[in-house]
This record gives C-alpha cells, sequence and structure tokens, in this order.
C-alpha cells in the first residue's frame, strides 16, 4: 500500500529541498512542498509552503494537520540527529 507519492524537483541541502505530494487515496490535485532553511543572525529560519493546494480539499485537510508533525520531527532531527519518538 503507498499512501502518498511524489517527486523530488529540487534539492539543495542543507538549504531547500521541494518536491511534489499527491495522497494516492484521494483524487485532489498535486501540490508541491517547499522545505527552505535561511540563516538569520545565530539562529535558523525554517519555513514550510504549499503551493497547489486547494482549500477545502481532504489533502489540504490533511496536510494541515500534518504540518505540525512533520516541522517538530525536522527540528528534532536538526537539533539532536534523531526524529522524535512520537
Amino acid at each position: 500500500y503507498v499512501g502518498m507519492v511524489g517527486e523530488v524537483l529540487e534539492y539543495d541541502p542543507p538549504r531547500r529541498l521541494v518536491h511534489t505530494h499527491k495522497f494516492t487515496q484521494h483524487d485532489d490535485p498535486v501540490a508541491k512542498v517547499i522545505y527552505e532553511l535561511k540563516p538569520e543572525g545565530d539562529s535558523v529560519r525554517f519555513t514550510l509552503t504549499v503551493e497547489g493546494l486547494t482549500p477545502g480539499t481532504k489533502t489540504s485537510k490533511q496536510m494541515v494537520m500534518g504540518g505540525p508533525m512533520i516541522t517538530k520531527t525536522l527540528k528534532a532531527i536538526v537539533e539532536t540527529g534523531r526524529p522524535t519518538l512520537g
């Protein structure tokens, strides 16, 4: 069973990752997901952008719910080298 498919469009570690995203169980359009890290003084700004996401679709609802978990997991990997257990 495959729940999501996508294609890497850009990969510029550690600054930028862009990929397409489509849940296989929904008939919604493909979205583009962009992760960016930008140094700002002694810290780093993380931005997660989704383009082409149709508001109100099942994909939109699932991605809004999953965004905080993805952000938390990526933050843990960057800071500790390991994902969170939750």
